[in-house]
């Protein structure tokens, strides 16, 4: 996976609030999350994986952030690709919001 410094740069100029979370794999970015933290509510706004252990480790990532926040969003063109990600109902009483 390939970004332009200026794709970075254009997130940290015109996104301060977002906070950027990075996998990698072989020494290089294998994938990322683009979130922000605005309790009580941890927001994903984009994310991105070349394979399937950066999507878990970006995912593990977030979760542990559940004792921090009451709430988790995530913002998405097709939630269908994020159910497996999501604790199933039941075990979890932190709500996961898809947008």
């Amino acid at each position: 996976m390939i970004r332009e410094d200026w794709w970075w740069d254009n997130i940290r100029v015109h996104r301060p609030q977002y906070e950027v979370a990075l996998a990698y794999l072989n020494d290089a970015v294998s994938g990322y999350i683009i979130y922000s933290r605005n309790y009580p509510t941890l927001t994903v706004h984009e994310s991105f994986a070349n394979d399937v252990a950066s999507l878990r480790a970006l995912w593990r990532f977030i979760g542990a952030h559940q004792t921090a926040f009451e709430d988790f969003s995530i913002q998405t063109a097709d939630p269908e690709l994020q159910y497996d990600l999501c604790p199933k109902r039941g075990t979890s009483k932190r709500p996961l919001h898809l947008i």
